[in-house]
């Protein structure tokens, strides 16, 4: 599936000579908008649907807009931008699912996203489609409220994973409250840290959410090329663009670790809880030592090639 959420990104004619060595055919090459993807059959009622993902920078900046308004879709309410985009699809994509026995849903970025919608809006139409239905997602940003999210989890547990490599910014927009919006993600997440170690318990990841996302008040987050940090701003270089989003930030830290007095010990105190707790710890690994030097890595960590590396076998991750 992380083999095919690369392919979604190539013309219709190499997609089409790719499956072709993989023993698989193409049967539609989605193509509506900004909307792509392909449909691709195999033997014994096989069937794949994959989403093509977009630049993080142009997804960061386009799944914070005005877009971030919750619509209903399935049970529960979704980022109406990307029900928009399977719509274009969706007659395409419903008709092809029903036709095969297994069915696997995947897509990175924008593309993850996609994959998620089509999968949960697949087995709320069809109970029974849950059975035959497997969902794998990479850098995918966050889909629907908590009704949506309850009700993916309770119909593809253990039947979905969605990998999320290091730093990778998207898996955290929209921001969870986003214009009067409540987002949440779904179950079945792997994080890959920055040594390329994988993470099955999500712990980790829901460590570094915690310090990232715990802050009285929203950072403001300039994505571009150039421009000085200030408080409540970070500057990422991200190719010559440039855009600001609203997402919940470092200050968390100093929310969370305030000193009991102005004592020399209380200091100290507050010098040991900083450092035995578990999110610090993992924020000295990898925030301090990837973002606070190279902010750009949270865009960098989006890309694809950083993904598909999990499988050729430099990160040792291949035989995990």
């Amino acid at each position: 599936m992380l083999y095919c959420s690369d392919l979604a990104y190539a013309d219709p004619a190499h997609v089409d000579q790719t499956l072709t060595t993989w023993n698989l055919k193409l049967e539609k090459f989605l193509n509506v908008d900004d909307t792509q993807g392909f449909l691709a059959s195999g033997d014994d009622g096989l069937g794949i649907v994959a989403f093509r993902g977009t630049q993080p920078t142009d997804l960061i900046d386009w799944a914070t807009d005005a877009n971030c308004v919750l619509v209903q879709d399935a049970p529960g309410k979704v980022h109406s931008g990307f029900k928009r985009a399977l719509d274009l699809v969706w007659s395409d994509v419903d008709s092809f699912m029903k036709t095969k026995q297994r069915v696997f849903v995947t897509g990175h970025s924008l593309g993850g996203a996609l994959a998620c919608l089509a999968a949960a809006r697949a087995v709320h139409l069809n109970t029974g489609a849950a059975k035959a239905l497997t969902l794998f997602t990479y850098g995918q940003p966050r889909v629907g409220d908590a009704a949506f999210v309850d009700f993916v989890n309770g119909r593809l547990g253990g039947r979905m994973v969605r990998v999320v490599y290091n730093l990778d910014i998207v898996p955290r927009v929209p921001p969870r409250n986003s214009l009067g919006a409540h987002y949440g993600h779904c179950d079945g997440v792997v994080w890959i840290d920055f040594d390329g170690n994988l993470h099955g318990n999500p712990k980790y990841w829901e460590a570094l959410l915690t310090l990232l996302e715990v802050a009285p008040q929203p950072d403001e987050l300039t994505l571009g090329a150039g421009g000085v940090a200030t408080p409540g701003q970070l500057t990422l270089a991200a190719g010559g663009l440039s855009t600001k989003i609203r997402l919940d930030g470092f200050q968390g830290i100093l929310a969370k670790f305030q000193p009991s007095g102005r004592s020399l010990a209380s200091l100290l105190d507050l010098g040991d809880a900083f450092l035995a707790d578990d999110t610090t710890r993992l924020v000295i690994r990898t925030i301090g030592k990837d973002a606070l030097h190279e902010p750009a890595a949270m865009i960098v960590d989006h890309f694809m090639d950083h993904y598909s590396r999990l499988l050729d076998g430099t990160t040792g991750l291949a035989d995990s």
